[in-house]
C-alpha cells in the first residue's frame, strides 16, 4: 500500500489505534475530500488479493491433507489461529469445506459439489 501511495504521489498512510479498531488515514487529501477512488480501489484490491491468497492456500491444504484442524492449518500456512478460524468460517459459509468429528479431535474436509 505504501508503494502504491508513492506511485500515485501520495504521502505515506498513517495507521492509528482508535479505541478497539484501527484507522487508516491518507494525509494530504484535504478535509472532506475523502479517499480518491483510485486509492480506494488499490487498497481494496490489495486486501482482496491477500485474503484470496490465504483462502486459496487453505483450500489447497485441506484438499491435500483432509482432516487437519484449525491449529494445524494455522501453523502450516504461518498465520494466527484466530485469523485462520475467520477464513475457515468464510469457507464453511460458502459451502466449500465442512468440519467433521468432535470439536477436540475433528478436522476440515472439502465438500463435494
Amino acid at each position: 500500500m505504501v508503494k502504491d501511495c508513492k506511485t500515485y504521489g501520495l504521502a505515506d498512510p498513517n495507521w492509528k489505534e482508535d479505541g478497539d479498531h484501527l484507522v487508516l488515514e491518507f494525509p494530504g487529501l484535504g478535509i472532506g475530500e475523502g479517499v480518491s477512488e483510485d486509492v480506494n480501489d488499490i487498497v481494496i484490491d490489495g486486501v482482496s488479493e491477500g485474503v484470496n491468497g490465504v483462502l486459496s492456500k487453505l483450500i489447497t491444504l485441506i484438499s491435500a491433507t483432509p482432516g487437519m484442524n484449525a491449529k494445524q492449518l494455522a501453523i502450516a500456512i504461518g498465520r494466527g489461529h484466530s485469523t485462520v478460524e475467520r477464513y475457515l468460517k468464510l469457507l464453511r459459509e460458502n459451502m466449500l469445506i465442512e468440519f467433521r468429528g468432535a470439536p477436540k479431535d475433528g478436522g476440515y474436509f472439502i465438500l463435494d459439489k
